[in-house]
C-alpha cells in the first residue's frame, strides 16, 4: 500500500511468462477438468468445508427415516408387496382370520366351561340370552 492508503499494484515475482497453461497459450483461464480433486491443496473433510450447511448426518437421517433392516423384522415396520399391500405373514393372527366360531356359551352357566373367564385366544361364540 502506499503512504497514503491508495491502492499500489504489485509486480508478480516468479517465472515470468509461460508458454502454455494446460496445453492452452495466450489469455488463459481455468476450465472444468483442469485440475483433478486430487490437485486441490487444501481439500475439506467436513460438508462445512464445501460450504454445505443444510445437510442431514447419519443421526438426523436415522431419526427421520425407517432403516431398511427395522422393514419386515420383529418390532420393526411391515414391509409391502409388489402390490403396495402388507404381506399376510405380518400381520397378527387376529387379522388372518384366526378366529375360530366355537358355538354358543351359555354366560349364566358357564357352558361350555371358560375356566380362565377369558377363554382361549382366537376362540369365539356367540352369547346365548337367558333372560
Amino acid at each position: 500500500m502506499a503512504a497514503d492508503d491508495e491502492w499500489e499494484p504489485k509486480t508478480p515475482s516468479g517465472g515470468g511468462e509461460v508458454a502454455s497453461v494446460f496445453g492452452r497459450t495466450g489469455a488463459v483461464t481455468a476450465e472444468a477438468d483442469d485440475y483433478s480433486f486430487a490437485d486441490i491443496a487444501e481439500t475439506p473433510t467436513t460438508l462445512a468445508g464445501y460450504g454445505i450447511t443444510d445437510a442431514y448426518d447419519k443421526t438426523d437421517a436415522d431419526a427421520r427415516y425407517v432403516l431398511e433392516s427395522e422393514v419386515g423384522a420383529s418390532s420393526g415396520v411391515a414391509s409391502l408387496d409388489g402390490g403396495g399391500h402388507v404381506p399376510v405373514a405380518q400381520l397378527p393372527a387376529s387379522v388372518v382370520g384366526a378366529l375360530e366360531y366355537q358355538g354358543t356359551w351359555d354366560a349364566n352357566a358357564n357352558s361350555p366351561a371358560l375356566t380362565s373367564s377369558t377363554g382361549t385366544k382366537g376362540f369365539f361364540y356367540k352369547v346365548l340370552d337367558s333372560r
